[in-house]
């Protein structure tokens, strides 16, 4: 028994009949290989005082990443060792309508995790994209759960939320607001507790490139080219354009414009809003993208392992990449997309045109760049002063 890991799974083989395999780090989490190669994620486990044992299906590998699914596991066997049943109604399974509960004292009595299981089908599956309906059961399952599934609804107050942002993450804070604004609208609650909680500031620092980081890591993005094409060049157009890590490794050749130096997006973190977008493609963009070759049964731009996928594990790689540059250890590949935003300020874009190449919907989300605008502005400001000496 060894820990699960990416590179193992990679090298998991169908049988003639479903097997197992079990990780040695969570006791429990394990994988079930079906004859046809589907690999599912699952924790068995069984409670003290208890002979029988049970499975709980945590995901298919498609469906979600391992990293997701050892969290999940590891909640779940957080569970286990304080001998409650993780096996309980997932939100997903539960029935509630809202209309049967029509007189106000049972709208005020109803449970949290019933209200959720409401909030559920009312408004998390048909406005969230996949992704982001995904990651957001996983923050309900392990954050908000464990604090409210058990309150009543009325019941919960200001200093409950308070106490919950203590110990949980910004996101996972929103989420709850955004359900509890649902309550109010809905009639269920006359207010929000949480309306008025502050929550904490985005990171205000954000990492960039440098110039000899830049080249340094344009050098090792070259080196592993041979080994690791798709990879390396999903990187550099990253790199190139400002995009996001998703709307790179999701496009399909389809979608590909180089006659006209774009990227068409027709699903996109703001669609809803904004519409159908377009990354702009330089020069450098579309050099890298002219080194792919389309696979002849693979719509997609950069090919996954398995047939008719993309890409989706790029993560590895750029931690292997960050420490062989000397970058520090929390330089996301997220911070490309500030890094591509300095360059261009640096090169006298101003900010309208930054927010526009980085297709922001809003002018102030372009805002935490103002003080590069500034910097580059002294800059030029110097410049002109040496004209008076």
């Amino acid at each position: 028994m060894v820990k699960i890991t990416t590179n193992r799974l990679k090298d998991i083989r169908p049988r003639e009949k479903e097997y197992f395999i079990w990780d040695s780090e969570i006791k429990g989490f394990g994988c079930r290989i079906s004859p046809k190669g589907n690999i599912t994620y699952i924790f068995h486990y069984r409670i003290v005082g208890n002979i029988q044992y049970k499975k709980i299906k945590i995901g298919n590998s498609k469906n979600i990443s391992l990293e997701e699914a050892r969290t999940t596991a590891h909640s779940y066997k957080t569970d286990v060792l304080k001998g409650k049943d993780p096996h309980r109604p997932l939100i997903a399974n539960k029935k509630i309508v809202p209309e049967i509960l029509s007189a106000e004292e049972d709208k005020g009595n109803i449970t949290f995790l019933d209200f959720w299981s409401i909030f559920d089908e009312k408004h998390m599956k048909k406005v969230q994209k996949h992704s982001t309906y995904r990651n957001n059961l996983s923050r309900v399952r392990i954050h908000i759960f464990p604090f409210f599934e058990k309150m009543k609804l009325k019941d919960i107050k200001k200093n409950h939320v308070e106490d919950f942002l203590e110990v949980s993450y910004k996101k996972a804070v929103e989420l709850l607001k955004t359900a509890l604004n649902k309550a109010v609208e809905w009639e269920y609650l006359s207010h929000n507790p949480a309306s008025t909680i502050k929550l904490p500031s985005d990171r205000k620092m954000q990492n960039f490139l440098r110039d000899q980081n830049l080249r340094k890591l344009e050098h090792h993005l070259d080196l592993y080219e041979d080994t690791k094409l798709y990879a390396v060049l999903a990187l550099k157009i990253l790199l190139y354009t400002g995009a996001r890590k998703n709307e790179i490794l999701q496009r399909k050749w389809e979608d590909i414009e180089l006659e006209n130096n774009f990227i068409r997006l027709r699903d996109h973190k703001t669609v809803g809003t904004a519409g159908e977008q377009v990354i702009i493609l330089n020069q450098k963009a579309i050099e890298a993208l002219k080194e792919i070759k389309k696979h002849a049964t693979n719509p997609y731009v950069f090919c996954g392992k398995k047939e008719n996928e993309h890409l989706k594990n790029i993560d590895a790689f750029w931690r292997k990449l960050r420490k062989e540059i000397g970058l520090p250890k929390d330089f996301r590949i997220h911070d490309l997309r500030h890094s591509f935003a300095s360059f261009a300020i640096k090169k006298g874009a101003d900010l309208v045109t930054v927010s526009r190449l980085l297709r922001h919907s809003n002018i102030q989300t372009t805002m935490r760049y103002v003080h590069l605008e500034t910097e580059h502005l002294r800059e030029k400001s110097n410049k002109v002063a040496e004209i008076f000496k």
